[in-house]
């Protein structure tokens, strides 16, 4: 039986650039083939990435700090409206390869 893409199971192929949707593929461009991470610094200036999805809280006192969901904290150079922005600028980088999706696939 044929599956419609509303259920279908989607596959991100890393280093492929595509997006595998109920056996059809799909390019993704540069820009959505990026890691799901965000970029911020330590304060001995070396640059990490981490999942924004893990993030359980930003503190801000007067160092920012990432408190993650799995008990880690990084203390970061950038603001914590920065970190905000960033994380905002990520998930709108996801809603934009969904829709994107969305309209190859038809859907």
């Amino acid at each position: 039986t044929s599956r419609s893409t509303d259920d279908a199971a989607r596959l991100w192929l890393p280093g492929a650039g595509r997006v595998a949707i109920v056996g059809a593929d799909f390019p993704l461009s540069s820009e959505a083939r990026r890691p799901p991470m965000i970029i911020v610094t330590r304060l001995d200036r070396t640059r990490f990435a981490v999942n924004p999805d893990l993030i359980e809280r930003i503190h801000a006192s007067p160092d920012t700090t990432l408190h993650m969901v799995d008990g880690h904290v990084y203390v970061i150079e950038e603001s914590l409206d920065a970190v905000i922005d960033l994380i905002v600028a990520y998930r709108a980088r996801v809603l934009g390869v969904a829709q994107a999706l969305t309209s190859q696939t038809g859907g």
